[in-house]
């Protein structure tokens, strides 16, 4: 007769499972409202200005009030705008109407540095220096004689504005950048590539927001 087999020892307990991690939760988006200066003499007359510092005339003043009643409704809590002359004082005018203080005074908020270009009509530019114009005009990126990379432009233009996002900006309420036609392009360009911006007209308002590192079109 067989011998009854041995009884197993239980199991050990299996050990407990780690803790689960609590998912950290996204950051709220922080919205900009991305504005070029109001008009100059010298958008006027079609005339390049890059860095060049040239002050508002009279319908650019007139353009700064206007922008400023438009935006009463959005809750802009500081504005940030480009050291040049053109920006400062539209965002001046928009400060004052609104009550709210222009906060960031930036270098890096500049138009493109555009070279020989710069003070000049295209019919000027397009006899001096054909090819270059050209080029320029055919691909915006292409550089003209002295003028500013394009690709160091376009990343100078989106590190100003993720610091102004992050030191001035909060999810309910935005920030406005003044800043300039080609700054704007190239931002826009850079976060939409699919959808091409031949102009940015003066006092207009274009809506970013900075989600974590990378910038989105807001608005909706």
């Amino acid at each position: 007769m067989n011998a009854p087999a041995a009884a197993r020892p239980p199991s050990p307990p299996s050990p407990p499972s780690p803790p689960s991690t609590p998912a950290v939760p996204a950051a709220p988006p922080l919205p900009l409202l991305l504005v070029r200066h109001g008009r100059t003499s010298w958008n006027a007359a079609g005339r390049i200005q890059g860095h060049t510092d040239v002050p508002l005339d009279e319908v650019g003043r007139d353009q700064a009030r206007q922008l400023g009643e438009a935006l009463r409704a959005r809750r802009v809590r500081a504005i940030a705008c480009s050291d040049l002359r053109r920006a400062r004082e539209t965002a001046t005018i928009v400060g004052d109407l609104l009550g709210v203080p222009v906060a960031l005074v930036l270098p890096e908020l500049r138009e493109r540095q555009l070279g020989v270009f710069e003070g000049r009509l295209r019919d000027e530019c397009i006899a001096r220096w054909p090819e270059h114009w050209a080029g320029w005009e055919g691909a915006p990126g292409n550089t003209p004689p002295g003028g500013e990379d394009f690709p160091a432009f376009r990343a100078r233009a989106l590190a100003a504005l993720r610091r102004v996002a992050r030191e001035l900006a909060r999810p309910d309420a935005p920030v406005l950048v003044v800043s300039h036609g080609g700054f704007l392009r190239a931002v826009l360009e850079a976060v939409a590539p699919d959808r091409a911006v031949t102009t940015v007209a003066n006092a207009t308002v274009h809506e970013l927001e900075l989600v974590e590192e990378d910038f989105r079109l807001g608005g909706g």
